[in-house]
């Protein structure tokens, strides 16, 4: 069964305390608290499905994270180059779409519109 490495780094709740003792136990690796509100952990273990241990480290994650990133990394000699990562974006359901996103531009009305009269005084 191939072994992995995964880091993961979540940005928590603003207010909520985090117990390290008890997310380490729950995720089963290495936490550390990196400041008030970011939290990293590092997981070695052993898997036949890495997007599936993906999942199970990062569902307590989840709970107290407004989003995060993670990568897992195939350990030894088969595991160069084979890199995976993903996000996620917490309890609000995703992107809403509109972060750096500018308006289209308008057109010009056609000549002679009266949509661009103006009056004179």
């Amino acid at each position: 069964m191939p072994r992995y490495e995964m880091r993961a780094t979540a940005d928590v709740e603003p207010g909520l305390s985090i117990d390290v003792a008890e997310l380490r136990r729950r995720v089963g690796g290495e936490v550390e608290l990196v400041s008030q509100g970011v939290v990293t952990v590092v997981v070695r273990a052993d898997a036949d499905d890495p997007r599936r241990l993906a999942r199970e480290v990062m569902a307590p994650l989840r709970e107290l994270s407004r989003c995060g990133i993670w990568t897992m990394r195939r350990r030894g000699v088969l595991g160069i180059g084979r890199r995976m990562d993903g996000a996620w974006t917490g309890t609000d359901g995703g992107d809403n779409g509109l972060g750096g996103v500018r308006e289209p531009r308008r057109p010009l009305p056609p000549t002679g519109s009266a949509s661009a009269a103006i009056d004179l005084p």
